[in-house]
């Protein structure tokens, strides 16, 4: 088998006017201001918590990674916490956690009723916040 050398391809060679639009380009590239959405964050930036920002407003920012504001059921048997945006509890005994709240608002800061029957929680689903 005979093995034959490739040749480069030919250079390519930039007229006059592409070369000045090349270099147009270039200054407008490191000249201009970046474009910046219009938009605000409600929630505030806290070390060690993932935020993210979805300017089509239907999704809601992740604000941390892990279960927050946990609250021991007033028998110490169950845990109410936050995660993901809404209230799970946590049966102590068998370690599952099952989803108490769904929906688009974020739950947040459970607290047990003194007999343990009932949750209160805060849900922001919208710019005011009711518990």
């Amino acid at each position: 088998m005979l093995s034959l050398p490739v040749p480069p391809p030919p250079a390519r060679r930039l007229d006059a006017c592409a070369a000045a639009l090349a270099a147009l380009g270039l200054v407008v590239l490191t000249t201009a201001r970046p474009v910046q959405a219009q938009w605000t964050n409600r929630y505030p930036k806290v070390e060690g918590y993932a935020h993210h920002i979805y300017l089509e407003g239907y999704e809601l920012p992740t604000l941390t990674s892990g279960p927050m504001d946990p609250a021991p059921g007033p028998k110490g048997e169950r845990v109410a916490f936050a995660a993901r945006g809404w209230i799970w509890i946590l049966d102590r005994e068998t370690g599952v956690a099952r989803q108490l709240t769904t929906g688009a608002g974020i739950d947040a800061r459970p607290a047990w009723s003194p007999d343990g029957s009932k949750i209160a929680f805060v849900r922001d689903d919208t710019r005011d916040t009711d518990v």
